[in-house]
């Protein structure tokens, strides 16, 4: 009965997390590019504008025989056009802020991989212990 709710509930909250995570990461590169005026703020807004932008025309070009292969290249600089115009900046500080924004995401990303293998691999038990299967002793 209250499966729906719960389901918008649990869209709602992980579409904002993704939100914000995005935005940190578009204005660490916009820091480290050195885009002057770069706030949080700006960011957030240039995160879900670039996305939504970029999924309709995804979602549009993808759709077309024939070009759809190109369509990944069309919503890479449809979402780099809209954190230019957002950060009102060049071409080419808003690709190297895109560039840091990537390389920012994939380090935090493989740490926070590396931490829950880690705890993954101290809670779980071995296999050989499953089923009361020994290495080097036959199960039979």
């Amino acid at each position: 009965m209250f499966l729906p709710y719960v389901t918008v509930g649990l869209f709602a909250l992980f579409f904002v997390l993704y939100l914000l995570v995005t935005a940190f990461f578009i204005w660490i590169g916009s820091k480290l590019a050195g885009i002057k005026n770069a706030t949080i703020g700006k960011a957030v807004i240039s995160a879900l504008a670039g996305g939504i932008l970029a999924s309709i025309s995804m979602g549009i070009v993808g759709s077309i025989p024939f070009i759809g292969f190109v369509a990944p290249l069309i919503a890479l600089i449809l979402y780099l056009w809209v954190l230019k115009v957002v950060f009102d900046t060049t071409w080419g500080k808003v690709f190297i802020a895109w560039l840091f924004s990537i390389v920012a995401f994939f380090i935090v990303m493989i740490f926070l991989g590396a931490i829950g293998m880690l705890i993954w691999s101290a809670f779980m038990p071995y296999p050989w212990h499953m089923n009361g299967f020994i290495p080097g002793r036959s199960p039979l």
